[in-house]
This record gives C-alpha cells, structure tokens and sequence, in this order.
C-alpha cells in the first residue's frame, strides 16, 4: 500500500483538503497527472490500495490521510469506483459537511478541485457537488458533441487541415 501526500508544501489553513483513494497506483497517477497541469497541490493525499492490504491497514492509511488533508473546512474523498473498497472504507467514515465522497475520479474532477479552491470555496458539501458534475460533464462520445468530422474538415478547423 502507498500512502502519499507527506512531501506536500507546508501546510496551509482555510481550504478543503482532498484525498484521493483508488486501486493499485491510480490514485498517485492522477495526482501526477494534475500536478503537471496545476503544480503545487497543498492538502492533497494519495492512499493506493493493493489486494495484499489488510482491512486495517487500509483504514489506518485512510484515516492518516483524512487528518492530514483537512486544514479545517473538511476534506472530499475522491474513489475510483463506486462500490468498490476505496469507496466502501470511505462511506464508512463520510460526515455530511464535514467529509463527502465522491466516486468515479477521473481528471477533470480534480482540476476542478483546485480551481474551486483557487476561487476560495471552503464549503465542502458545495465543493463535492460541483467536483461530481463536472465529473459527468466531462464524460462525453466525442462523435456526439463535434460535428460531423465532414463538416469540420471543409471548415479547415481540424488541426492540420486545409494545409
């Protein structure tokens, strides 16, 4: 199991902490990932489970990372999947207001994490919601929301058409 997030910048009050929580290295790779997008991202931890886990060793890092993360205006929990352990060992440890989970983290999530926190939101109930549609909206059939590949050639706007 990794438990990440100790290396963080010094630590920084008034905003809602976050913990990412997934299987096997997922949760450390979108961090990586937003991190070469957003730079520095204070109050963020990692917990990465993995099958040999033990069920307290889970909620040891779990717990570790909730009181690491929160630096006063509650914490959101990403998960990977709804259902699955991550998510389960979170719901078990949700406070409405105080720490939400969200489920089905993917990297647009996060990015809005830390533009609502950029924003000054510290409500975390209104963060969790906001953080979950932008989840969906970003979850798109891309032949559904361009238009017909045709139309857009002959427009030249495809990058490299019409030269």
């Amino acid at each position: 199991m990794v438990v990440g997030g100790k290396e963080s910048a010094p630590e920084v009050m008034g905003m809602v902490g976050v913990v990412l929580f997934a299987h096997s290295g997922l949760a450390g790779a979108f961090k990586h990932a937003a991190s070469q997008i957003v730079g520095d991202m204070p109050a963020v931890e990692v917990v990465d489970i993995d099958p040999k886990s033990s069920f307290d060793e889970i909620e040891h890092a779990l717990d570790e990372a909730i009181h690491r993360a929160d630096r006063g205006d509650g914490v959101v929990v990403l998960t990977d999947l709804f259902g699955g352990s991550p998510a389960n060992f979170s719901l078990a440890r949700m406070k409405p207001g105080k720490v939400e989970v969200v489920c089905g983290l993917n990297l647009a999530m996060l990015l809005k994490v830390f533009d609502l926190r950029q924003h000054g939101l510290t409500d975390v109930a209104a963060m969790a919601k906001a953080v979950a549609r932008s989840g969906r909206e970003n979850v798109v059939v891309a032949s559904e929301v361009l238009a017909p590949a045709d139309a857009i050639r002959g427009s030249g706007k495809i990058f490299g058409a019409g030269s």
